[in-house]
């Protein structure tokens, strides 16, 4: 039995489905299974690729009958992709034994198969729920990386006195640059730890300019580096996709900037749960205030304790390794 991860990411898009596809690839790792953890992505994004295990594989285009080619009936095809068309998912549905389409906004009426969205609220979402699908909803299957499946108590401290700003595996809008000048500008007194990743195209310059004697620069870290950030940090001002779930399972208050039109489930979902504050779109001429008026807002010790246990309820950090283990049953594992 073989199991293909086929997603996309880089500069342009992000990095946010290459994270939790490499989540689902360290849980099939644990039960003994190597997946095929292929990637669509810019040539120069190489070093982040390999950090991730995944291989450089243009899957979508030239090289799509190779891939055809390798699937055995009883393979477990994993798809995460917001560029396949509806073709190419009833390719998958016909040659593999489970295929799996990952979803986050009802972007397709998927064929045959099982559809996972671990998104927040996704159990109402408006599917067409045929026959020959399944579903797996909600964020008890959100699929985390596997430091973040270990719980942890979150110290809440009465001032806040460490701020993280994350903005994914790209800054995709370029955000980190003034948020953190603002920070320095603002709350010069309070910690800040600002995550650049591997693919951030502006990191030496963010480095170059600088903040202040407070802000610490984490390079390209590691999901056990990023989750020990989190522990550390009494807020977070983050970008609205993947990395909210792990800061929620963290108890992480956050908040959030929508970077990207998908994004909208996420924060609706998360406002609803009362875990979030939402400064706005990237690009709103309010944004930074209403930065400002979120970490007031946030300066409570008690609301920050509120939504930080609520959050840790919600999510379980074992969605990742629930979505291998469905799978696995239904090829016979």
């Amino acid at each position: 039995m073989k199991v293909f991860i086929l997603t996309e990411g880089g500069k342009s898009i992000g990095f946010g489905h290459i994270t939790r596809c490499f989540s689902l690839w360290q849980a099939f790792m644990e039960r003994g299974i190597r997946p095929f953890f292929l990637v669509n992505m810019d040539d120069s994004m190489e070093s982040s690729a390999r950090a991730m295990n995944c291989e450089i594989f243009d899957w979508l285009n030239k090289k799509e009958e190779i891939l055809f080619q390798n699937l055995e009936s009883d393979s477990i095809v994993i798809i995460d992709s917001y560029l396949a068309g509806k073709f190419f998912y009833e390719k998958i549905a016909a040659r593999a034994g489970v295929p799996v389409y990952i979803d986050d906004n009802v972007r397709l009426n998927y064929p045959s198969g099982i559809i996972v969205n671990g998104s927040i609220c996704a159990e109402n979402f408006q599917y067409a729920r045929a026959d020959n699908q399944e579903y797996l909803l909600g964020v008890k299957y959100i699929p985390l990386r596997k430091a973040f499946r270990e719980s942890a108590v979150k110290k809440i401290n009465e001032e806040i006195k460490t701020i993280m700003v994350t903005f994914g595996g790209t800054d995709l809008r370029g955000m980190t640059q003034n948020i953190l000048k603002f920070l320095c500008e603002n709350f010069p007194r309070v910690q800040k730890k600002i995550i650049l990743a591997g693919a951030f195209k502006d990191k030496e310059k963010i480095q170059a300019v600088g903040g202040d004697k407070a802000t610490q620069f984490i390079i390209a870290p590691s999901d056990t580096i990023m989750r020990e950030t989190m522990l550390e940090s009494d807020l977070a001002i983050t970008a609205a996709g993947q990395t909210l779930y792990e800061l929620a399972r963290v108890g992480v208050p956050s908040i959030s900037v929508i970077v990207a039109d998908n994004q909208m489930n996420n924060v609706n979902g998360w406002i609803k749960e009362g875990f979030i504050e939402n400064a706005g779109v990237w690009d709103a001429p309010d944004l930074l205030s209403n930065i400002a008026r979120g970490i007031q807002k946030l300066s409570s010790q008690e609301e920050r304790k509120k939504r930080s246990e609520k959050a840790m309820n919600l999510v379980d950090g074992k969605g990742a390794a629930r979505i291998s283990e469905i799978l696995l049953e239904k090829a016979g594992q």
